[in-house]
């Protein structure tokens, strides 16, 4: 009995060591050696940025489905917000510089889960009843007065079987940013 105890004990143990190893769990993860994120005291993060597959089929579309860019740029301006509030409980400067932790996101990815008017556009017989398994893709940089401390890159890809509903036009994209935001802020406070 003493020896489960300790065996289940030693096992905890490990998950949670396992765990806090590997802060965010993204799918990459890149820190160079002489980056010590969790000393800055001030953070600035910059606009969302966009980078979009493109495959012809218009402004940022993927192979699926296209996305116009005044949606792209808002759930880039959406996703702005959610980075901004997860890092309350730092001091925020105005402009990257000396001292100051730069945190900028580039959106690769956007999937909505419902048809927008871009989907409309390529394909006027789509019912809005339709749903998709939407998601987003992500690359951070992590950076000092230019000098790239981090790297982090994720992908969110949802599946129909997951069981959760999908009311808006970008459910799965915004439950990405909602994590993202929360992952990056305790990527930062542990390296």
């Amino acid at each position: 009995m003493l020896t489960t105890v300790r065996i289940a004990g030693l096992a905890a143990g490990f998950l949670f060591c396992a765990g806090a190893a590997s802060a965010g769990g993204f799918d990459s993860e890149t820190v160079t050696q002489d980056a010590n994120l969790a000393d800055f005291k001030s953070v600035y993060v910059a606009p969302v940025e966009l980078d979009l597959k493109a495959d012809g089929g218009g402004y940022g579309s993927s192979r699926e489905r296209p996305v116009s860019a005044d949606d792209a740029a808002k759930k880039a301006a959406d996703f702005h917000a959610d980075l901004v509030r997860a890092f309350d409980d730092f001091s925020r400067a105005s402009a990257p510089g000396a001292g100051v932790l730069t945190i900028a996101a580039t959106l690769t990815e956007l999937k909505s889960s419902r048809p927008t008017m871009a989907d409309y556009d390529r394909n006027a017989g789509l019912s809005a009843s339709s749903i998709y398994a939407g998601g987003a893709s992500v690359e951070f940089d992590f950076s000092e007065a230019g000098a790239v401390l981090a790297e982090v890159s994720d992908e969110y890809e949802t599946s129909l079987s997951d069981g959760r509903s999908r009311i808006g036009l970008w459910d799965d994209a915004d439950r990405a940013f909602s994590s993202w935001a929360r992952r990056v802020a305790d990527f930062v406070r542990e390296h």
